[in-house]
């Protein structure tokens, strides 16, 4: 009996992906294309009349990974499609921003679906997943339901406005929103639209990486069943509010399944069982927590982007020409997402080149088709960020970040590296992660060395960069599952039935016992902390929730206004941030929320604002301290105005 062996790098036999129709003649393939065309179109326009579009991107999601032949499992599938998806969306909105239709999802998915139909068509392959499921990856699957859960908790009893509590201490979460919001109003990217968003997006945020922004505006569409923006951005911020948590879970999928996928075929689950929890308490309970706190929507789906690359560079996938379109998709989407991986990406990546070199030799014409297009979709964004925001002046930006934890950082790390120095003597694959961590050690260095000498201390950008080693750090784990192979393994399967019964269950128990370990050390549940805040629901920060929700209730939308949010208590630059974003105003409103980390008095911004200025307070001190100034300056009287509005206590 012959047998088909999965080999890295191999193609399929000959004639083995060529659906039934094709051998049986031209005709039934012919009308089997064309009933996909029609569907391609007649199930989106179902979907529509029934307000159910919300399946479509399930739909196109399961389309593309059933087309493809590498991987094992439906979860490698699942995650190779999503990271080829990831550059698609964003590059696809260049075409849909200029297009007629906006955001509107039935032409969207027709088109997606068209487009995927033409692929199967030209790849003679049929839809087609695999059936088997691997105990590692139930293992990896147990670990993102857990995540879910964790990321989710605080949200179990929260109404709108505490889900909104819940990421309102996220000032950046603020800005993303209004370029969401703004691409929701355009149909399209905010840089190829500045002029109509320029009141409502703060001028450096409209040359931002805006792949993830566009994706998250196109989902809008399809979860509302409605392409266009809603009358209120309160509307909008209802839907906008769980595209950052759903993020990070997908991130601590992304990461578990790229080491899993590191790790070899040969990992057994009760070794990664203790690995991967291990790896999944620190994302969710130790510093990478605070990415979702602070709101750093871009850099969790980045990050999850950059996980995928890394595993897919160290230990390419069976197909070649899947691996050059994956390796060139999620390229594109980092370049789309978050830049501060790209250079650890472009090592990685030069390293895949020349290490796979005799394989891809093969491939060249299309390895330079896949490359070329990759670059002309990547170059849009990175030209338009990086002519309007050099890289050396963006790495000296200060920014309020939280410090990591380096005594815990340093561990895991530690840890990782003495483990994949062993590994990496006797597989090619953990050689190439290697050099990932050495160069994101470097960047590191560079970093800080680069902030010493420009600005004397570290900053913002160092920190982020730590954030880097955290995920490189986690997705080494796999070389920790090794190891643990050798402790977490069957007794020989020989002796009587409960003996050998006993040798398969007998993994459990170390397995069990290192990942309660785990849990026990990096978890929440011992002892109070801040990731125990957080799952209590005490990080959520109410006052400027409530604050801007009433502001956005009481005023206009787009006035042109500053409006400053001023009682004398509270958290007012988080709150008037909000407010200016809600009022889709954020283009002027910016000035105010900066105002307040200067330490400036209220006559100094009065003067600098170029636009109108509502000081918006319900503290009788401050109304008279406003009108005061207004009583010595009568020519700022045409220009400044108090609006009176109950804020929170």
């Amino acid at each position: 009996m012959a047998v088909n062996v999965e080999i890295a790098g191999a193609e399929a036999p000959p004639g083995t992906d060529v659906p039934r129709a094709v051998r049986d003649g031209r005709g039934p393939y012919l009308a089997m294309v064309l009933v996909g065309l029609a569907g391609a179109w007649l199930v989106p326009l179902l979907t529509h009349v029934l307000r159910v579009d919300w399946v479509l991107p399930v739909l196109l999601w399961l389309g593309v990974a059933s087309l493809l032949r590498a991987g094992r499992s439906v979860l490698d599938r699942l995650m190779i499609a999503a990271g080829i998806l990831l550059a698609v969306v964003p590059t696809a909105g260049l075409v849909i921003s200029v297009w007629p239709w906006g955001l509107a999802p039935v032409p969207a998915a027709g088109f997606g679906f068209t487009v995927l139909v033409a692929v199967a068509a030209m790849l003679r392959r049929v839809p087609r997943l695999p059936l088997a499921v691997r105990g590692v990856d139930l293992v990896t699957i147990g670990l993102g339901l857990a995540a879910l859960v964790a990321v989710f908790w605080p949200y179990r009893h929260a109404d709108k406005t505490g889900r909104f509590a819940l990421i309102a201490a996220g000032g950046d979460l603020a800005s993303h929103f209004s370029l969401y919001d703004a691409m929701r109003e355009v149909g399209g990217y905010v840089f190829m639209h500045r002029p109509q968003t320029a009141g409502e997006v703060w001028s450096i945020y409209q040359t931002y990486p805006q792949g993830l922004h566009f994706t998250g505006a196109l989902l809008a569409s399809f979860l509302r069943s409605d392409g266009h923006q809603a009358a209120s951005a309160v509307t909008e911020l209802n839907t906008f509010v769980w595209f950052e948590p759903v993020s990070f879970v997908f991130m601590v999928l992304a990461i578990l399944w790229a080491a899993r996928w590191l790790a070899g075929p040969g990992l057994r689950a009760w070794a990664w069982l203790p690995a991967g929890t291990l790896g999944a308490m620190y994302l969710l309970f130790g510093d990478p927590l605070e990415m979702l706190w602070s709101g750093y929507w871009p850099e969790i789906a980045g990050l999850a982007e950059f996980a995928i690359l890394l595993a897919v560079l160290a230990r390419p996938l069976s197909r070649i020409r899947e691996q050059i379109v994956l390796v060139v998709a999620l390229l594109v989407a980092i370049s789309y997402t978050y830049f501060l991986t790209l250079p650890i990406a472009g090592a990685a990546t030069l390293v895949w080149l020349v290490v796979y070199r005799r394989r891809l030799r093969g491939h060249a014409t299309f390895l330079a088709v896949a490359g070329l297009a990759g670059v002309a979709s990547a170059g849009v964004m990175l030209y338009v960020n990086l002519i309007a925001f050099p890289a050396g002046d963006h790495l000296t930006v200060p920014g309020s970040i939280l410090h990591p934890n380096n005594r815990v950082l340093l561990c895991v790390a530690s840890l990782v590296f003495a483990a994949t120095v062993g590994a990496a003597w006797r597989s090619p694959a953990w050689r190439g992660y290697l050099v990932s961590y050495v160069v994101t050690v470097g960047l590191i260095l560079a970093v800080a060395v680069y902030h010493e000498y420009k600005l004397g201390h570290l900053d913002y950008f160092y920190y982020k960069s730590t954030h880097l080693l955290m995920i490189v750090s986690v997705l080494g784990l796999g070389s920790v599952a090794r190891v643990l192979g050798i402790v977490v393994t069957r007794p020989a399967r020989s002796g009587p039935p409960l003996g050998r019964l006993l040798g398969q269950v007998w993994p459990a128990v170390p397995s069990a016992a290192l990942s309660i370990a785990a849990v026990a050390a990096l978890g929440p549940f011992l002892s109070p902390g801040w990731a125990r805040s957080y799952e209590d629901g005490k990080l959520a920060w109410r006052w400027p929730a409530e604050s801007a929700l009433r502001v956005a209730a009481a005023l206009p939308q787009r006035t042109g206004a500053v409006v400053l949010v001023w009682p004398g208590r509270g958290v007012p630059a988080h709150a008037t941030h909000w407010s200016n974003v809600l009022l889709r105003d954020h283009g002027h409103g910016w000035r105010a929320q900066m105002w307040i980390a200067t330490g400036q008095t209220l006559e100094q911004l009065f003067d600098a604002s170029p636009y109108p200025i509502r000081v918006v307070t319900d503290n009788g001190d401050i109304i008279a301290q406003v009108n005061a100034i207004l009583d010595r300056r009568p020519d700022l009287r045409a220009k400044v105005t108090v609006a009176i509005i109950a804020l929170p206590t």
